[in-house]
């Protein structure tokens, strides 16, 4: 810090007393680093007077943006930006370019730049096991089972894992279909266990995509082990036990209770902003996409303020760039990223205001579906953008 030097001039009996200014370090926390940009707090009454010097030389005026504070104007926040990842960096501080006026320097290493698996959404496999792990692909009637239950990473890729889905839910009734055989007809009995109405992923690939060859279609579906199509022609809903929004999420899943576990994704930097492309197409004009964001601490604090946007109907992609706002200056451990096909509770309702009912007597491609969202390309950006 600067100590106040006080300076007398006597000329004819005349003096006054010059002041050297507030200016120093904004106290233990005044430096803090992430992978392309950091933030500097010093005590200043003008800011316009600071100047910067990192690694001996002086930082040009583009690379600093001054952020004040109006209920700490005392204290202005400095960012200094356009840095590299896992670098190390030495900075100090001028008041009026007077070396005199000189603060101590302050050495830091930037963060390092995370990235999350498969963000493009380009791998994914599946298969037909059932609940009790008996894979219906080897059965007789295997051509009967029509639902597929779809995984977003490469069974044979570990990196590749981070996100999951709700699929084993709407999947969890599917079973050997029992059959009709009479040698000249054969078809599925009730329950139709094999059929894509009792039992299908809501999240699964698609080439309609913004980049590469895939992404996530995120459904909202119906399900149930007693579901039926309809047999009237002209169409209606048939039966339908249960709808649940599709989800793609950042996690596990819990195979004994059937429920998702949002315990995010290992991450250790914070990111400026999460980018990614989608496109809504809601089954009811009321309803709305929605994505959360949390970044959490070692201790499992949100040092973020908690982003739940809402994502609303677009024919075409579009990308969304959502800032993040962080509250606490701890270290990030882990990232949640969550979207979800159905964001308004009031779109649950098993009704054809809600959902699409599969065609009279489909059994193989007909499906409850409702909300349809699209996901692609999922980017941690590091870069300050103002």
């Amino acid at each position: 810090m600067i100590d106040n030097l006080d300076r007398t001039l006597d000329d004819n009996s005349r003096s006054f007393t010059v002041k050297a200014p507030v200016f120093a370090w904004a106290g233990e926390n005044s430096v803090d680093a992430f992978a392309k940009y950091v933030f500097l707090k010093i005590q200043t009454n003008h800011p316009d007077k600071v100047t910067f010097y990192g690694n001996g030389q002086r930082i040009e005026s583009e690379n600093i943006v001054t952020l004040e504070n109006p209920e700490t104007p005392s204290v202005v926040t400095f960012v200094w930006k356009n840095l590299n990842s896992t670098t190390s960096y030495k900075i100090f501080a001028k008041y009026n370019n007077d070396d005199k006026l000189e603060l101590d320097p302050k050495e830091f290493i930037t963060e390092s730049e995370g990235s999350l698996p498969n963000a493009g959404f380009e791998n994914w496999y599946s298969n037909k096991i059932d609940e009790n792990g008996k894979d219906l692909t080897t059965i007789k009637w295997k051509d009967y089972v029509y639902w597929n239950k779809w995984y977003p990473w490469n069974e044979k890729d570990e990196n590749s894992k981070g996100w999951n889905t709700l699929n084993l839910t709407t999947t969890q009734f599917g079973g050997e279909p029992s059959m009709f055989d009479i040698g000249i007809i054969t078809e599925p009995t009730s329950p139709y266990v094999g059929c894509c109405y009792t039992t299908t992923s809501g999240t699964m690939p698609t080439t309609d995509k913004y980049l590469g060859d895939y992404a996530a279609l995120i459904r909202t579906v119906g399900w149930g082990k007693g579901n039926t199509a309809t047999a009237n022609p002209l169409g209606g809903m048939g039966t339908c036990q249960s709808l649940t929004p599709g989800e793609l999420y950042l996690g596990t899943y819990n195979t004994v209770t059937h429920s998702a576990s949002y315990g995010g994704y290992s991450l250790e930097s914070r990111p400026f902003a999460v980018s990614f492309a989608y496109k809504y197409v809601p089954k009811n004009s009321a309803d709305w996409g929605l994505v959360i964001i949390e970044v959490k601490d070692a201790s499992g604090n949100n040092i973020v303020e908690r982003v739940e946007k809402r994502l609303v109907a677009h024919s075409s992609y579009v990308v969304e760039t959502i800032k993040l706002n962080y509250t606490l200056s701890s270290k990030a451990t882990k990232i949640l990223v969550y979207f979800k096909s159905s964001g308004n509770s009031e779109c649950w309702t098993i009704n054809e205001s809600n959902l699409t009912p599969p065609p009279a007597y489909n059994l193989d491609t007909g499906e409850y579906v409702g909300s349809q969202l699209y996901i692609d390309d999922v980017e941690l950006i590091y870069d300050y953008i103002e």
